[in-house]
């Protein structure tokens, strides 16, 4: 896998994950409107600070035209699927600021920082397609990123007695929104599994900055990162972060092959 290769990757699948992610706000739009929860007309208040500056807040992300915003970061998601242009990007990172901003910062937490940082990263490199150097650092910074992302988890959980004792991770099982599958419950109350499971994700997010090391190491940890997301995808409908981390696999990837020589 060359650069090229790597930053055009890296964009079909952002596309993607914005897509999915527009599509899951379109879903629900009722509650953005003037009556739902969400309403403009409360959240407006936090930002007072930017006196005039609010009245075009007001038109893009008051209701209806929140919902066309909505829309809009759909068709540019499939758009960066089919085509590659740093317009689009920067369409993209413009609409998902102003989501993020809808929503008080985000609406998903860490997954929507990613997707900015990758946007924002793909943005840079896209511009900068006549210097090599610049292209050069935006993947990595987005592959250095994405490898520090899953250490620092890792040395927060291990400072904590609770992931240590294996307490933490049935807490979070038996807090899932969604119904919990007798598997899952039972895996849940087998406190031996428990302590083995903790120590593995510790460990795997620990250990993920080898994935650095070489090529064939890097794989390897991307297929377990990618079963690691997909599990808290069954398990918390967190599908959020499967998407926006797999974006940024390619520049990991790209990492391992510059790093290792």
């Amino acid at each position: 896998m060359d650069l090229e290769q790597a930053q055009r990757l890296s964009e079909i699948l952002i596309g993607l994950a914005v897509l999915f992610q527009s599509i899951e706000l379109l879903r629900i739009a009722p509650s953005v409107g003037n009556y739902g929860v969400w309403r403009w007309e409360t959240l407006r208040e936090e930002y007072s600070f930017l006196g005039p500056l609010r009245i075009g807040l007001d038109f893009l992300l008051g209701y209806p035209n929140v919902v066309y915003l909505f829309l809009s970061r759909a068709i540019l998601g499939l758009l960066l699927t089919l085509f590659s242009h740093w317009i689009i990007l920067a369409l993209l990172l413009f609409c998902t600021i102003l989501i993020a901003l809808r929503w008080r910062g985000t609406f998903n937490g860490g997954s929507d920082y990613m997707s900015i940082i990758v946007l924002a990263a793909l943005l840079i490199a896209s511009a900068s397609s006549e210097n090599s150097a610049f292209r050069y650092g935006c993947i990595l910074y987005i592959g250095l990123q994405t490898t520090s992302s899953y250490f620092v988890s890792g040395f927060v959980k291990l400072r904590k007695q609770n992931w240590r004792a294996g307490l933490a991770l049935p807490a979070f099982l038996r807090s899932s929104i969604y119904q919990a599958s007798p598997w899952v419950d039972n895996c849940a109350r087998n406190r031996a599994m428990m302590l083995i499971s903790s120590w593995g994700i510790i460990l795997f997010e620990l250990l993920f900055p080898l994935a650095l090391v070489s090529p064939q190491l890097c794989l390897g940890f991307l297929a377990l990162a990618v079963l690691f997301h997909f599990a808290n995808f069954y398990i918390f409908g967190l599908n959020r972060f499967l998407f926006a981390w797999a974006a940024a696999y390619p520049a990991v990837y790209f990492c391992s092959l510059v790093l290792s020589g």
